[in-house]
């Protein structure tokens, strides 16, 4: 048995308070600071990449000589099918 602890110890304890603090999370077994993320950020960061994708997708439809249509599945039928 070691005569010094190697994890647990009270400078590692006052450390993740500190962190917990800041809104920030310590993992043990993966030492990646990491700040939690509320729902919204998850749906701007959704949101932000299907934006992108759509962008790249028109891009190379133009570079194709073709126009790109996006219907939504809330939008009346009649005006997806005037399109």
């Amino acid at each position: 048995m070691s005569l010094f602890r190697q994890q647990d110890t009270s400078t590692e304890a006052a450390l993740w308070r500190e962190l917990y603090g800041c809104g920030l999370r310590y993992c043990v077994h993966v030492p990646v600071l990491t700040k939690p993320r509320g729902v919204a950020d998850v749906w701007r960061s959704k949101i932000l990449a299907y934006k992108e994708r759509d962008l790249d997708t028109d891009r190379r439809l133009r570079e194709d000589g073709r126009t790109g249509v996006r219907a939504w599945g809330h939008e009346v039928p009649s005006v997806v099918r005037s399109l």
